[in-house]
């Protein structure tokens, strides 16, 4: 199980830990080691879904900086997130990752192989009903402002998950 403490030795052992083939970069199976240090109880596809959301090139070379700033929020908002009370900086990374196309529209199919890797025996049926709950303009996806508006936290219609970075057409409003 994670704790603040854990979080916080990943965090002051940094790249160099992380990054075992000295590349300069995190590897998806790097990940999968920092991750499980921290949380023994995260499932390899749990973790290896999360990971998507810092490889922005897909080329299976992740920077550290944005998974140090994911383990930072982790660390500072621990109790919040073992509510389930997630911050903004957690959904954004938790939403990248679900947006596998990263169009800035979460479809079904992504959202229940994100909550997969959590529990293999997610619900198809309980995962559409979470949709459609989410699903304010009633879409058939979930754009990152329902995304957060389902987990309390208010964001702007325009707010792109991806900085910018994916296929969303949002990102030309901010």
């Amino acid at each position: 199980m994670a704790t603040p403490e854990k979080i916080q030795a990943a965090i002051d052992s940094g790249l160099k830990k992380a990054d075992e083939n000295g590349d300069g970069t995190v590897s998806k199976e790097e990940f999968i080691f920092v991750i499980s240090s921290i949380d023994d109880s995260k499932s390899d596809l749990w973790i290896t879904n999360l990971y998507r959301a810092f490889d922005d090139e897909r080329n299976d070379k992740a920077k550290w900086e944005p998974i140090q700033n994911f383990l930072i929020q982790w660390k500072d908002h621990y109790k919040e997130i073992e509510e389930e009370k997630y911050p903004y900086e957690i959904l954004k990374v938790f939403y990248q990752a679900m947006d596998k196309d990263r169009d800035g529209n979460v479809k079904l199919q992504e959202l229940i192989d994100f909550h997969k890797g959590f529990n293999p025996n997610t619900n198809v049926y309980e995962e559409a009903k979470k949709m459609r709950k989410m699903d304010e303009n009633m879409n058939g996806t979930i754009q990152f402002y329902e995304y957060c508006k389902y987990y309390g936290v208010e964001v702007k219609k325009s707010t792109d998950a991806h900085d910018g970075k994916g296929k969303s057409q949002c990102c030309l409003l901010i």
